[in-house]
C-alpha cells in the first residue's frame, strides 16, 4: 500500500498508509482527530533543471529549487 500526504488545518502535514482506492478520501489527523484533505504536490521536474532555457525562478520554484513533499522531513529524503 502506498503512503499519501494529508494536511490538517490545525496540526499541519502528516502521512498515512492506505489503499489506492481511498487516496482522495479525507484522513483523520493522528494528533487532533480532525478531518484532513489530501495534500497534492506537483511532480518534480525532469533532468534536475529549469524548463525555460536556464532562467531561475528562485528557491521556492518546483522546477528550479529543491522540492519538499508535504509530510516529509527535509534534508534526508528524496532530492534532485
Amino acid at each position: 500500500m502506498p503512503t499519501y500526504d494529508y494536511r490538517c488545518p490545525t496540526c499541519g502535514d502528516f502521512s498515512e498508509l492506505r489503499p489506492i482506492a481511498r487516496r482522495d478520501d479525507p484522513a483523520i489527523c493522528p494528533d487532533c482527530g480532525q478531518s484532513a484533505a489530501r495534500a497534492l504536490v506537483a511532480a518534480p521536474g525532469l533532468a534536475g533543471g529549469s524548463t525555460d532555457g536556464g532562467a531561475s525562478h528562485g528557491a521556492s520554484c518546483a522546477c528550479c529549487g529543491p522540492v519538499k513533499l508535504a509530510g516529509r522531513a527535509s534534508g534526508g529524503g528524496w532530492s534532485r
